[in-house]
This record gives C-alpha cells, structure tokens and sequence, in this order.
C-alpha cells in the first residue's frame, strides 16, 4: 500500500492526465502538507498552477521547490522560464545566471539572459557575448539565431542583423517566415498576405525594419503560445 504522500501524488498525476488540474491542484496541496520537503510535489503544484493561470501561486512553488533542491537545473530553469512569462526580466535573468554557473553547456540559458537583457535594454553587448556562446553550443537553433540577429540591430550593426535575421528565417523555414511576415505587416513593413517564402519583398522589409531597429519580435507571441 502505498504511504499517503504517494497516494496523493499519484493521484494527482493520473487527474493532471485527464486535464482535471484543480483536483490535481488539490492532491498535491495533500501532499505537501503530509511531506513538506518533497520538492517534486511543490514542483508539480507549481506546473499545475501555470495550467489554470495562477502564476503567482506557481511562483511562490518554484521557489519552495528550489529552495529544497538548488542544484537542480530542471526546476531552477522552470522558474527561470515562468518569471520570463510574467515580465520579470530582471529575475529571469538572475536566474538564467544562476543556471549558466550551475551549468555552462546549457545552451537555452544563454539565449535566455541574452534575449531578457535585449528585452529590458540593458548589457547588449553582454548579451551578445551570451547569444554567440549559444549559438556555438547550438549552432543551427532558429530561437538563437533572431535573438543574435535582434542584438545586433539594438547595437547598430545593421548589415549583420539582417543577416541573422535572413538566417533565422532559413532556419526555421516557412513556418518562422510566416510569423516574420505577419510582425512585418503588423508593423507596417510588408504588405500582402504571409506565403512562407523569403522573397524580395520580405528581404526588403526585413532590410527597411534593421534599418531603424524595429525591434521586430519583441512583445509577439510565438504562433505556438497563441494556440
């Protein structure tokens, strides 16, 4: 038989299966308060808690669970990537630098300070030093690449940018050119309608966004997250 904080969790798990997150909510609350220093209950009550939209509850988990368990890099980017979610840059990226220290080969914890740095304005050339690491460890990642290539449009360097950006779009084929056309359009850059192609007309607005750093994808919504 299993001991109760089990029973809680597994059942907790088994309704977070079915989608039933507020009784899963409820489980792991169960076994919590049986086994307080379980860092994985507290994990997935936060898990939960992003689920129904209660992020500051899922917060105040992530920080119990990596309070139990610092050294693990799962949680401790959980967190890093929850904060980003709420508009926390400067605590997003703390705790990407904490992650980066715990873990150097993590590639998305560079993108992810360099890309909340470029974010809140501040240390662009530090963040371009941490996307180019990035980039070496994931030489072929779309993400990292537009953020190299948004960097490099705050810093001026233009021909570079557009680059990057011609790059990223490659990279990440129709799919990624379709959301650079639609940030285009809606920015006054492009007209028509998104085909998925890099054509000139998309290379041209593209080079006219560069040119006064339009800051392209910053406050889009990745196609994916608006689903």
């Amino acid at each position: 038989m299993l001991e109760p904080e089990k029973t809680f969790s597994a059942r907790g798990l088994a309704r977070a299966q079915m989608g039933q997150f507020d009784k899963a909510i409820y489980d792991f609350t169960q076994a919590i308060n049986v086994n307080p220093h379980e860092p994985g209950n507290w994990h997935m009550r936060g898990i939960l808690n992003i689920e129904v939209g209660h992020f500051d509850e899922a917060l105040d988990d992530y920080d119990m669970a990596v309070s139990l368990a610092p050294d693990n890099v799962m949680l401790l980017a959980g967190r890093a990537e929850l904060k980003a979610r709420m508009g926390d840059s400067g605590g997003a990226i703390d705790d990407y630098g904490l992650l980066i220290k715990m873990e150097p080969r993590f590639a998305p914890a560079y993108n992810g300070r360099a890309w909340h740095r470029y974010l809140a304005g501040v240390d662009y050339a530090e963040a371009l030093q941490d996307i180019e690491i990035g980039i070496a460890l994931e030489p072929e990642n779309t993400d990292f690449v537009d953020t190299q290539a948004h960097l490099l449009s705050a810093l001026g360097r233009r021909d570079e940018a557009l680059d990057a950006f011609l790059e990223a779009a490659e990279l990440g084929g129709a799919d990624r050119i379709i959301w650079y056309q639609e940030e285009l359009a809606a920015k006054g850059y492009l007209d028509g309608e998104p085909n998925g192609e890099l054509d000139t007309a998309t290379r041209e607005a593209f080079e006219a966004c560069v040119e006064v750093d339009c800051r392209l994808l910053d406050g889009a919504v990745p196609p994916e997250a608006a689903q």
